[in-house]
């Protein structure tokens, strides 16, 4: 210790009896001491296993209503694709009728018709999430796809 002064040393003491005492700027734990800590540190972590449990039931839920919902996305994908795709084609009608209209008046008319849609769209695609989270996926996209048909 005299060659590192300013460096202190840790040392573990598995020696019976224990022979590492006294020495200056060394900090000797024996094997009695790291019991004592390791016991104290399983008792704490026994102390948050009710909590740990707690967020794993909490996330598990969580993915079990994200998965839930997963079973009618692409219903709701299909509704959406269909109803864009009616979209497009009313505008690109109407825009031949009106050729008149500059371009802003042209991305005016989408934004509009784009935020038609959305707007229609929400609310069932809601519901038909909370219907999913209620078990009741399947009937209803079975009367989505068929009222709106849009095949398997």
């Amino acid at each position: 210790m005299n060659r590192r002064p300013h460096r202190p040393l840790v040392c573990i003491d598995i020696a019976v009896p224990r022979d590492v005492t006294g020495i200056p700027n060394v900090h000797c734990y024996d094997i009695d001491y790291l019991k004592i800590q390791f016991d104290g540190a399983i008792s704490e972590c026994e102390q948050e296993v009710p909590r740990v449990e707690a967020i794993i039931a909490e996330e598990v839920a969580a993915y079990e209503q994200w998965l839930r919902g997963q079973e009618v996305a692409p219903t709701i994908t299909g509704l959406r694709a269909k109803a864009d795709a009616i979209r497009r084609a009313e505008v690109d009608k109407a825009l031949r009728r009106l050729p008149h209209l500059n371009e802003s008046e042209r991305r005016q008319i989408e934004a509009l018709t784009e935020s038609l849609v959305n707007k229609l769209l929400h609310d069932p695609a809601l519901r038909l999430k909370a219907e999913a989270q209620n078990g009741r996926a399947a009937e209803y996209t079975t009367a989505i796809r068929h009222l709106f048909a849009l095949g398997n």
